[in-house]
């Protein structure tokens, strides 16, 4: 078997899956698994924000409606729990 048939990545949901796990950590919402702590730490939490809205400016018309509907709801529930909402 390939390396590359052994381990994940390449599929944009999945990589949008960790991105909204590294801001549920940052949010204090899930356990550290190193830790094993709950700990918000806003400051990541903006960082994970801001990369993300980067991601879906430089990404503006290369992706499927799928993968930009869970862009746009990943960038809303983040801000929602950052208090950015409108």
């Amino acid at each position: 078997m390939s390396e590359q048939a052994m381990l994940p990545g390449g599929d944009f949901k999945l990589f949008l899956t960790r991105l909204g796990y590294q801001a549920m950590l940052s949010l204090g919402l899930i356990e550290n698994p190193a830790t094993g702590k709950a700990r918000r730490e806003e400051s990541q939490a903006r960082m994970v924000l801001q990369d993300l809205r980067m991601l879906a400016h430089k990404t503006e018309g290369n992706l499927d409606i799928d993968e930009m509907e869970a862009l746009t709801n990943l960038v809303r529930d983040l801000e929602r729990h950052l208090g950015e909402d409108e």
